[in-house]
């Protein structure tokens, strides 16, 4: 069984895994021409209804992703919410299972940061040792650095913790990458930079590192920060058709170059929904379809 200290560094673990899925959330950009993602009275009228895709991992199917727009009223903002179903997948020899997962990013209608949320139930079994809980982190953008709590409730141990502060840099937080309802303003030759800035997932992974250290675990090693990575996304010259169920739907198709891992989005070219986006990284492939 298990010591104390390694049932920490397994919850622990938890943060990394979440931080990781929020770092495929969250990828602000910069760049002039480029795609943006679609905040229009169309939008808004269709709030209710949702985007639902299946989740696959090396053609393997993990689970179902729902996202919506919810504007807020209140004070002119948009909260873009990702919703995951019953995923489950191993690493390392835990067996992590993710019953309910949503993560929200809150922007300007410019597309500036204005916070960003993570709530989910988790279930985990590493060496015989079966653990559930939940995880909630909240977190608000004051004066251009994202503060929040993370609030971590097991089976086996407790926690509530500040987020260490992350500054935000300044420009949209939205980019084709995340899984959007619609993208506008796709050309064919279209050339852009997509930068890795997530300070909420940053922020958790600074706080397991703080959390391991404080109890003297040796059982996980956090590194130090790394550089952000950086992608060239374009527009292939000419559309590509996908097929689904049966129809065929002539798609824009946008690659994604990076250091150590590639990406592709495919939108469709009479109303620019994004139908099929697919990453590859370290050997794995992640792809989310659309089902609706």
């Amino acid at each position: 069984m298990p010591t104390k200290l390694g049932v920490l560094a397994i919850l622990v673990f938890w943060l990394v895994v979440i931080a990781h899925m929020v770092d495929r959330e969250v990828l602000p950009r910069y760049a002039h021409d480029m795609p943006s993602v679609q905040i229009d009275v169309a939008d808004e009228a269709t709030r209710s209804v949702p985007g639902r895709w299946g989740v696959f991992r090396d053609g393997i199917r993990l689970g179902t992703l729902t996202t919506t727009l919810e504007p807020i009223d209140a004070d002119g903002t948009f909260a873009f919410h990702s919703y995951y179903h019953d995923l489950a997948f191993s690493t390392g020899g835990v067996n992590l299972s993710v019953k309910t997962m949503t993560l929200s990013t809150i922007v300007h209608r410019d597309g500036r940061l204005a916070g960003q949320s993570m709530s989910a139930r988790l279930g985990l079994d590493y060496q015989g040792l079966r653990v559930n809980g939940t995880v909630n982190v909240n977190a608000t953008v004051v004066d251009g650095v994202l503060q929040g709590r993370c609030v971590m409730t097991s089976s086996v141990l407790d926690l509530d913790e500040p987020l260490p502060p992350r500054s935000v840099p300044l420009g949209p937080v939205l980019h084709s990458l995340q899984p959007m309802n619609r993208l506008k303003n796709v050309r064919p030759g279209q050339r852009w930079v997509v930068r890795e800035v997530n300070p909420l997932g940053e922020s958790m992974a600074i706080l397991g590192r703080q959390i391991v250290a404080k109890f003297g675990s040796k059982v996980l090693n956090f590194g130090g920060d790394s550089e952000a990575a950086e992608y060239l996304a374009e527009v292939q010259p000419d559309p590509v058709v996908w097929t689904r169920r049966a129809e065929s739907i002539l798609c824009w198709r946008i690659d994604y170059r990076g250091k150590e891992s590639t990406a592709q989005t495919w939108v469709a070219v009479n109303d620019g929904k994004v139908l099929r986006q697919e990453a590859k990284s370290f050997g794995e492939t992640l792809r989310l379809e659309r089902e609706d």
